[in-house]
């Protein structure tokens, strides 16, 4: 047993004792060493709760910062496919005035202009890399054509401007209603090589020369002469410093007269219904003479550059190929 006194300091007051029995002592240790392990428990897992709680909130932020990457990798993405996008249709257009000038395909090494699709699941951290070299690749491929091109147009400037390049017609006041090849004339229901493009129109429609160039013959083609070419009613013809002929078909009028010097964008007739016609429109053509000294039949839409034709990639292939065949020659006025 323990005995404990408490003195108070006035010693008027009683002295207090205690006594703790030696049952109660043990309880007293036990709790004590209780107490001793608990806080000691505590003391040792108090970091590893703290670290836990610290990679738990460190977990968060970083699966937070990942999503926000995937999110700007997958903008990146999405933007250097769109401009792989445009550059290919700019180099399109590239092809396109290579054509119009006579330059080789070949020798620039154009090739195709198909987008080979990268797998959907491919992770943006490896797709991002691929888009990137392609449309890297693709802008100097494009720099290259536009400083030759621009090299070219200033070495033979007066090509450009005997070259077709617009319209015939006032932008939205027609409808392509026939194209170029082979076709069912209306007339004959035969299967014919139509030589050039039509376009329906509000008769008295404005004409425009869509090149510099010498009128021709203006007027329509006798009868007697030649069968084929009286049907096309009144006509226009403009010779283009001899690397290309226009021919504008079916006019209600003509204002431009043989050996008249005209300019791109100029007026020269209105449209009609004349000659072998089930409506008014224009017949527009376009013979080429680099190919061959007769004026061989090419796809106006070609040397339509205002315009933008959806299948321009399979029109400029199949012109590669084209020979004019079964194309109605040239009379001799009409070529000088």
């Amino acid at each position: 047993m323990i005995e404990i006194q408490i003195h108070p300091s006035d010693i008027r007051k009683k002295v207090r004792f205690y006594f703790i029995s030696s049952k109660k002592l043990k309880i007293i240790g036990f709790l004590s060493v209780l107490i001793i392990i608990f806080f000691s428990i505590s003391i040792i897992m108090a970091p590893t709760s703290y670290v836990k709680e610290i990679t738990k909130n460190y977990y968060r932020y970083e699966k937070k910062q990942n999503v926000q990457l995937k999110n700007e990798l997958q903008k990146l993405i999405v933007f250097y496919s769109n401009n792989e996008k445009k550059l290919l249709k700019l180099r399109e257009k590239y092809e396109h005035l290579y054509f119009l000038y006579g330059i080789p395909f070949s020798s620039k090494g154009l090739g195709g202009t198909d987008i080979v699709n990268i797998p959907k699941e491919k992770p943006p951290e490896v797709v991002l890399p691929i888009y990137y070299e392609r449309v890297s690749e693709l802008l100097n491929v494009s720099e290259k054509l536009y400083e030759e091109l621009s090299i070219y147009d200033e070495k033979y400037k007066s090509l450009s401007l005997y070259t077709p390049s617009i319209s015939p017609l006032p932008y939205g006041t027609y409808l392509l209603t026939s194209a170029f090849g082979q076709r069912i004339n209306p007339f004959t229901n035969k299967i014919e090589f139509h030589q050039g493009i039509d376009f329906s129109c509000p008769e008295g429609t404005a004409v425009f020369a869509t090149a510099y160039g010498k009128v021709t013959y203006s007027g329509r083609y006798p009868l007697s002469l030649n069968v084929s070419w009286w049907r096309y009613g009144n006509i226009v013809v403009i010779n283009h410093n001899d690397n290309f002929i226009t021919i504008y078909a079916h006019l209600s009028k003509a204002f431009v007269k043989r050996g008249d010097n005209v300019k791109r964008g100029q007026k020269i007739a209105e449209t009609g219904n004349t000659g072998w016609s089930t409506r008014p429109h224009l017949h527009y053509e376009v013979r080429s003479g680099n190919l061959s000294n007769d004026y061989i039949c090419v796809d106006p839409r070609i040397y339509i550059l205002d315009l933008e034709w959806k299948e321009m990639d399979e029109i400029l292939k199949k012109a590669k190929n084209n020979l004019g065949k079964d194309f109605e020659p040239l009379p001799n006025p009409f070529k000088n």
